[in-house]
C-alpha cells in the first residue's frame, strides 16, 4: 500500500512540473492545472501533518497534567455508565466512643459495633420477607424496633444511657449508612415515623403518643407496619404486626448480649417468649384498633 506521503509528494511533483513547462509555453490552462496540483497537495499536507505533526488518523495519545495517556477521540462514557465511588463516610457516633477514655465497656461498645450491625441488619431482612412486606425498606423499621432491644442490653452492659445511646448510634449509622433521626411531634401523631432511623421515635411516642394501646412503642411499629401493607384499617395486619413486636425486640436484645458478652439467650427465655406472645392480650388489642392514635389525640 502506498503511503499517504508519497501521494503527497506525487502531487507536488506533478503540480510543479505542469506549471513550469506550461510557464514556458506560455499555456495559462497548464498554468492552472499545475497550480491546482500545488495547492491540492499543500492542503493535503496540512491537514495531515501540518496542525499536530502527527496523523490525524492515528488517534495520538495526549498526556494530561496527572500523567495519564488518553485518547482524545475516545468517546466517554456518560454519567450513568461511570462507577460512582463516593468518599468514605465518617461514623460520627462511632468516632465519638472512640474518643472517650478506653475503658474495658468502651471498648467493648466499640469492637462490638461492626458485627453487631452487620447481623441485626440481616436478621431485619429476613423478618420483613417472613412478614410479607415486597418493599425492602420497611427492614429498617424492623432494624428499629431490634435496637431498642440492643438498647436495654447496652445499658446493662454499660450501665450508662449516654454511652448505650452513642452505641445504638453507631450501629445505626455503619448498618444503613444514615444518621439517626426523630420525627416532629405531629410526625409522631400523624404516623409519619417511617423515614426516620434508631430509637428516638420510640422515646418520643412514649411521651407523645395518647391511645388505649398499652404500648404506645408497639403501636407506633404496629402503625408502621400497617403502612407497609398498605391498609391501615385492617384487624388482621393489626394482629399480625403486635404478634411481631415483641420477637423483633428479643432478636435484638439477644444478638446484643451475645455481642458484647458472649453470652446466648437460655433455654428458658427462648421457651418464655411465645407464653409472652400470648399472654399480650388479642382482645384488648382488638379493642385498641378501633381507634386510630392520630385519632384519639386529635380528638381531643
Amino acid at each position: 500500500m502506498i503511503p499517504v506521503r508519497l501521494y503527497i509528494a506525487l502531487f507536488l511533483a506533478v503540480g510543479g512540473i505542469c506549471f513550469v513547462l506550461a510557464l514556458a509555453a506560455g499555456q495559462p490552462s497548464g498554468m492552472l492545472l499545475g497550480l491546482f496540483f500545488l495547492g491540492w497537495g499543500a492542503v493535503v499536507w496540512y491537514l495531515r501533518f501540518g496542525r499536530r505533526g502527527t496523523p490525524s488518523h492515528a488517534s495520538p495519545a495526549v498526556t494530561g497534567e496527572s500523567g495519564y495517556r488518553s485518547n482524545p477521540h475516545r468517546k466517554l462514557p456518560i454519567a450513568s455508565e461511570r462507577l460512582a465511588t463516593p468518599p468514605a463516610e465518617r461514623n460520627p457516633a462511632l468516632d465519638e466512643l472512640k474518643q472517650l477514655p478506653q475503658t474495658a465497656i468502651t471498648a467493648g461498645l466499640v469492637a462490638a459495633v461492626p458485627g453487631l450491625a452487620t447481623e441485626l441488619y440481616v436478621e431485619a431482612k429476613k423478618r420483613n420477607v417472613e412478614m410479607g412486606i415486597s418493599d425492602a425498606s420497611f427492614a429498617e423499621c424492623i432494624f428499629d424496633l431490634e435496637l431498642v432491644g440492643a438498647f436495654e442490653r447496652a445499658m446493662i452492659f454499660a450501665g450508662d444511657k449516654n454511652l448505650a445511646s452513642l452505641f445504638v448510634d453507631a450501629v445505626v449509622f455503619k448498618a444503613t449508612g444514615k444518621s439517626p433521626s426523630a420525627p416532629s411531634h405531629e410526625g409522631i401523631i400523624n404516623g409519619e415515623t417511617v423515614e426516620h432511623r434508631g430509637i428516638a421515635k420510640y422515646a418520643l411516642a412514649k411521651k407523645h403518643l395518647t391511645t388505649s394501646f398499652p404500648d404506645p412503642g408497639a403501636w407506633l411499629f404496629i402503625t408502621e407496619y400497617m403502612q407497609a401493607r398498605g391498609d391501615v384499617m385492617n384487624p388482621a395486619y393489626f394482629m399480625a404486626g403486635a404478634d411481631s413486636v415483641l420477637p423483633i425486640r428479643r432478636t435484638g436484645e439477644w444478638i446484643t448480649e451475645k455481642a458484647l458478652t458472649g453470652k446466648s439467650p437460655t433455654k428458658e427465655e427462648m421457651d418464655a417468649l411465645p407464653k409472652a406472645i400470648d399472654a399480650i392480650g388479642k382482645a384488648e388489642l382488638l379493642k385498641a384498633k378501633v381507634q386510630m392514635p392520630q385519632e384519639s389525640e386529635r380528638s381531643k
